[in-house]
């Protein structure tokens, strides 16, 4: 049985059991999205201060042994029922940080490292699993509202695969893929009002094809082909 004491959380938690990675990309700081678990707002404030809990917890658990998740969950929710300031976990095998806010478990099917980190207002901010000390797999990453920012896969530690962003007011935000680290393929965008923004193409990383931007009104304001320009050539033999 591992006990922690919990971080300090000072305000009322509006928990989402939902996760979020950030990326940067030439300077540009992209974020990664997510699978909603169940939602609850805790009122609670640790170490030696009134535990005020109003719950509304669905868990999804499989047959078998809970995931990481849901044994964290579970803990939490059980520290604010018993009024503990103490997080119990009952699985031994489960490393927690320093900091008591990442959680991390050896999937016996997998054989990868799962992973689960609380924000600092205890909500799950992320979710995903680590090989070789990279993450690897499914990746999932949280706002503070517990709505998904973004969600996609990572090989050794590269985005790998189509991925999803939203704002932070839940709208869809990008939709992507990528390809060892390299964007590939489509992305859309759009403004957080749900209007297309942006239309652009990669080709291991560079851009490619037409690129399209509109404005919030929905109007095209621009253009760029990133299409090589063709050069025929025509041969022509004496007769």
């Amino acid at each position: 049985m591992t006990r922690l004491g919990l971080p300090h959380f000072v305000k009322d938690i509006p928990f989402g059991a939902v996760a979020q990675l950030e990326e940067r990309h030439n300077g540009i700081v992209e974020v990664v999205g997510s699978i909603p678990i169940g939602s609850t707002i805790l009122s609670m404030i640790c170490n030696g201060r009134s535990f005020f809990t109003s719950i509304c917890l669905v868990l999804l658990v499989s047959c078998g042994e809970p995931t990481l998740e849901v044994q964290v969950l579970r803990a939490l929710r059980d520290c604010v029922d018993t009024n503990n300031s103490e997080l119990i976990l009952v699985d031994k095998q489960i490393e927690i940080s320093q900091d008591g806010l990442e959680f991390k478990k050896i999937n016996p099917v997998s054989g990868f490292t799962d992973a689960v980190g609380l924000n600092h207002l205890g909500q799950i901010s992320y979710k995903g699993s680590f090989m070789k000390d990279q993450p690897h797999g499914f990746w999932t990453t949280f706002y503070d509202n517990g709505r998904p920012r973004w969600r996609g896969s990572k090989k050794v530690g590269k985005s790998h695969g189509k991925y999803y962003m939203w704002y932070e007011n839940g709208r869809k935000k990008t939709v992507g893929s990528f390809s060892e680290g390299r964007k590939n393929g489509r992305e859309t965008s759009w403004f957080a009002n749900g209007v297309k923004w942006q239309e652009r193409f990669y080709e291991n990383g560079l851009p490619t094809g037409l690129w399209k931007t509109w404005n919030e009104q929905g109007f095209l304001v621009s253009s760029h082909d990133y299409r090589p320009a063709i050069t025929l050539e025509i041969s022509t033999k004496a007769q």
